[in-house]
């Protein structure tokens, strides 16, 4: 798996590793072992660096279309989403992806499908939570009586 760092931090690696089994003259083995590598990923750098030199160990793009959000707009989103749905002018409480859709639209002008903005909150650290569902006419201190004095009444005990 790849490290959460920088591209610039992982090309220092990469060259911190060859230079160790070149320069220092140490083993393919124990730099792997020292910079948590796969023997196969260090033989690899080696190889791309006696081709094209710093060249061949530098970092290359990521794949894929940019990021829509930057890290900066997802925590403003964050704090949106904190405040709650109704602070955020929605009739209820209650946080959907359409309605997180909606949000980002209106926010920061960027439009996503519904489905992928579980992704994003993925991404965010969020996971999916449903609410808990209470009667309307539930009555907790009613609850905490009956439990105290008439469930006690109806409970088998123990034989003595």
């Amino acid at each position: 798996m790849r490290p959460s760092v920088t591209s610039k931090e992982l090309e220092k690696r990469r060259l911190r590793a060859v230079e160790a089994v070149l320069k220092d003259k140490l083993t393919v083995a124990a730099v792997a072992k020292r910079f948590k590598v796969n023997l196969r990923t260090l033989y690899l750098w080696l190889a791309r660096y006696r081709e094209n030199g710093d060249q061949g160990i530098t970092a290359r793009p990521a794949p894929g279309a940019p990021k829509k959000l930057q890290m900066k707009d997802l925590k403003r989103l964050e704090k949106k989403i904190l405040k709650g749905a109704k602070a955020a002018g929605f009739p209820n409480d209650l946080w959907t992806c359409a309605l997180i859709r909606d949000l980002i639209k209106k926010e920061f002008g960027v439009d996503y499908h519904f489905n992928h903005v579980g992704k994003l909150l993925s991404r965010m650290g969020w996971s999916p939570q449903r609410p808990t569902k209470q009667a309307i006419e539930r009555d907790d201190r009613r609850i905490r009586e009956w439990v105290k004095i008439e469930m006690p009444k109806i409970t088998k005990k123990p034989k003595s």
